[in-house]
């Protein structure tokens, strides 16, 4: 397997700063300023841009962020551009509730509207995990996203982000291997049909990108998860 930071750095430059790319989801042709990456990359085309990036979302995002080592750190060091972290641990889109109490929890009040330009976010495997145990999470999923990605939470908080001229670049989940923590191996099947449902919505909706972070984490390569086989480790961000 090739490096997985090497890629992940790669791509996110690619879409961030220093390439275009518009490749469709099932395309083998990787983005123009990848080339070893097979990652898929949904959305339109992009040129150079310049300015602050704000990431927000869940542990996904927060994790190794205490040694400067977290996905929107990597980012950051790779482009030589400010990003501002906002992503919280147990935070989620849809749960109530979710792992705890405050605004900060909701991933969609961690946004707050500025001269982004580019806001990176994941989001949603708390809300499957703890709402619907990622068994039967039919409605969930359609409460999040529909199936053809045009109508949701996710989509209608996309547009209110894309709508102050920002960009937007949606980091979907990788598989958890089979003995990960927390019970979030029995969220693969749900967490593909959310990314399937990702891509559609970067088709159609202007200035959105998805990339799936499962085209550099994967299950045959523990290096790239933390102790606990859910979050990143280091070279996974």
């Amino acid at each position: 397997m090739k490096s997985s930071l090497l890629t992940a750095v790669c791509l996110p430059l690619a879409l961030l700063g220093c390439g275009t790319s518009n490749a469709a989801p099932d395309s083998p042709a990787p983005p123009t300023a990848v080339q070893e990456s097979p990652a898929p990359v949904s959305g339109p085309t992009s040129g150079p841009t310049s300015g602050p990036i704000l990431a927000i979302g869940d542990s996904i995002f927060k994790w190794n962020a205490e040694t400067d080592s977290a996905i929107p750190d990597v980012i950051g060091q790779a482009l030589n551009r400010p990003v501002t972290n906002s992503a919280v641990s147990g935070a989620h889109l849809s749960l109530p509730e979710g792992n705890g109490s405050g605004p900060e929890y909701d991933i969609r009040q961690q946004y707050q509207p500025q001269a982004w330009d580019w806001v990176v976010m994941n989001g949603g495997a708390n809300d499957l995990a703890g709402s619907c145990a990622c068994t039967d999470c039919s409605d969930l999923l359609n409460t999040m996203i529909s199936e053809d990605g045009l109508s949701g939470e996710i989509p209608e908080f996309v547009r209110q982000v894309t709508a102050t001229g920002s960009r937007l670049l949606y980091v979907g989940y990788y598989d958890m291997p089979s003995d990960a923590r927390f019970g979030f191996d029995q969220c693969n099947d749900e967490l593909e049909t959310q990314n399937a449902r990702l891509v559609r919505m970067a088709e159609a909706l202007p200035n959105v990108w998805f990339v799936s972070a499962g085209a550099v984490v994967t299950p045959q390569d523990k290096a790239a998860y933390d102790a606990d086989l859910v979050h990143p480790s280091p070279i996974g961000s």
